[in-house]
């Protein structure tokens, strides 16, 4: 019981809650059992208890948690790698929509768009640099979930960019 106990604690420090949910709702899933077993057999007269159903349920539990433990490390270091790739196709992005902004045509009716544009993608660079912050506090799916909304962003302003220069070559 003390050994599955420790090794809940140990998954849960691993990142299991956030990492390797299903895993360690199994192995909690298996606990309860466990625990229910117990107090059942506690509940009964002394002779007639017999704890051996419980103890293997706990044995079960332990050896779920030790490999959620693993999946947890697992699913962190994936994180990890998902939002280092997020935050690099984030730049990326960023710098394609600002190489566009800067050979975008001007005109008179597009200059407040273009001006709006380049405040997006300065704001963008914020926002990567709060990613990046998240990151090394080892927020991985915020920084992710973040870099993953200036890529889209910036894809966005990107497209309007070329819609805005296919316009202007459709006019001449």
């Amino acid at each position: 019981m003390q050994a599955s106990n420790t090794a809940l604690e140990e998954a849960k420090a691993a990142g299991a809650e956030t990492y390797a949910q299903d895993s360690l709702q199994q192995a909690q899933d298996l606990m309860a059992r466990a625990e229910a077993e117990k107090k059942a057999q506690d509940e009964k007269f002394v002779l007639f208890r017999s704890y051996k159903e419980s103890e293997a349920l706990y044995t079960q539990a332990k050896a779920s948690l030790d490999t959620t433990k693993q999946a947890a490390a697992t699913g962190k270091e994936q994180a990890k790698a998902d939002a280092t790739q997020a935050i690099a196709d984030a730049n990326a992005a960023v710098a394609a929509a600002g190489e566009a902004l800067s050979a975008a045509p001007r005109s008179k009716d597009s200059r407040a768009d273009l001006e709006l544009w380049a405040n997006d993608l300065n704001t963008y660079g914020a926002t990567i640099a709060e990613a990046e912050a998240a990151l090394a506090a080892e927020d991985y799916l915020g920084a992710k979930s973040k870099a993953e909304g200036v890529t889209a962003k910036a894809t966005e302003i990107s497209t309007a960019i070329a819609a805005a220069a296919e316009k202007v070559q459709a006019s001449r």
